[in-house]
């Protein structure tokens, strides 16, 4: 009997340890977990789904998502394209809940609203318009960005436009534009761009940042060049070479007025894929910087607070700064490498400074220095005919016309 318990005992453990296994293969399925969170935890909550498609756009979306949160009867779930640091910290500070598109199954979450902001976010394909409701794009776009409008559309129609979306959300400016080609109809909604409220809350309140400190008392020059450099090219619309240098020289020279330098986050990253700049010159650039008297390198989430302390802006001609800076009331300076190049926009150009020759750009700085702005009283005017609203509230504005247009269905 002893030997017989000696033979069978091995097979018999065996056979328990795999029985545990089968038995605890559940507290190791998270999946399951997963999936148990997401159909069952939003006791029958409206499913309101964003779509994160980058670090630097964060700020078309964030006070919709925030006036989401703020209804007791939606559920708000942000999906991020790609595991990024930064945008991560984004959606959590912002209170809401995120997942990356990997791990998102549409046909499983089966959302009442997705909103899509990105020009070229295409991470869900026409099969998944099956399970989504409503499609909502909340472009980020305030000016079309590319040679013309014809462009601009053929490439969002690229990114999603087998989802067939029911409405497409613009500012007054590209609304016009859009409206005058006949696209997308009465989807078309002519409604205030999420990214004024962060600028609006920004000139309306006190940016405190002790780095900053050292702008006080003087006029500060934001400059932030857009992007457009690849490996041997450079887009025409972007002007770093031409005039970084004379710039930088002039607040090197003039130390009783400030400069904030900001990057624009993807001129960094091309920087860096086409090995133009390593990681640790970049660094060391922005160490030498913040440590003078007068120069600063902003590397915030958004412009938000640069535009709240500085007197005038320089951008490249066709960065969508051009429009965003518009109802902060400030000169808005525009490099062009040549006067071959088209302005973005007929109506903005009458109230910009124009930028071609380095003669120009020290005239810029200098009537700035001097408080000299012949264009303040044009740019009020065209402010109205360009931007809805600058009052804080577009995110809820936003929020209130989606979940009219859902309930009363």
């Amino acid at each position: 009997m002893h030997l017989l318990k000696r033979m069978v005992s091995p097979i018999y453990e065996a056979y328990r340890h795999l029985a545990d296994v089968r038995k605890s293969a559940k507290l190791y399925n998270i999946d399951e977990l997963i999936e148990l969170i997401m159909t069952k935890s939003t006791n029958n909550k409206k499913k309101i789904r964003f779509s994160h498609y980058s670090e630097s756009t964060w700020n078309t979306i964030r006070s919709v998502v925030e006036s989401f949160l703020e209804e007791d009867s939606c559920d708000v779930l942000v999906v991020l394209a790609r595991n990024d640091e930064n945008m991560r910290r984004q959606v959590i500070e912002s209170g809401a809940r995120y997942i990356l598109f990997g791990d998102y199954d549409i046909k499983l979450d089966s959302p009442d609203v997705l909103l899509i902001s990105h020009t070229r976010d295409d991470l869900f394909k026409k099969e998944d318009r099956l399970y989504v409701n409503y499609v909502v794009v909340l472009s980020i776009a305030l000016i079309h960005y590319f040679d013309s409008i014809e462009e601009f559309i053929s490439v969002v129609k690229g990114s999603y436009g087998d989802l067939n979306p029911n409405y497409h959300i613009y500012d007054k400016l590209m609304y016009t534009e859009l409206k005058k080609k006949g696209v997308y109809g009465d989807k078309l909604v002519c409604m205030g761009n999420p990214k004024y409220d962060g600028i609006f809350e920004s000139m309306n309140s006190e940016y405190s940042n002790p780095l900053w400190m050292k702008m006080s008392g003087k006029k500060v020059i934001l400059y932030a060049p857009d992007h457009g450099v690849q490996y041997g090219y450079i887009a025409e619309d972007f002007s770093f070479e031409i005039y970084a240098r004379q710039i930088f020289e002039y607040f090197v020279i003039n130390k009783e007025v400030g400069l904030i330098f900001r990057p624009h986050k993807t001129f960094i990253e091309e920087m860096l894929i086409h090995k133009y700049w390593t990681r640790e010159s970049i660094d060391k650039f922005r160490n030498i910087i913040n440590s003078t008297e007068n120069i600063i390198w902003d590397d915030n989430d958004t412009y938000d607070g640069a535009y709240s302390i500085c007197d005038a802006i320089i951008t490249d001609c066709h960065c969508g700064i051009v429009c965003s800076a518009l109802p902060t009331n400030k000169p808005i300076g525009v490099l062009y490498k040549n006067h071959d190049i088209a302005p973005i926009s007929e109506k903005l150009t009458l109230c910009q400074y124009e930028i071609y020759t380095n003669e120009d750009l020290y005239a810029f700085l200098d009537n700035v220095r001097n408080g000299f702005d012949p264009k303040l009283k044009l740019r009020k005017e065209i402010n109205k005919e360009c931007v809805c609203n600058f009052d804080g509230m577009n995110g809820r504005r936003i929020r209130d016309y989606i979940l009219e247009k859902i309930n009363n269905d």
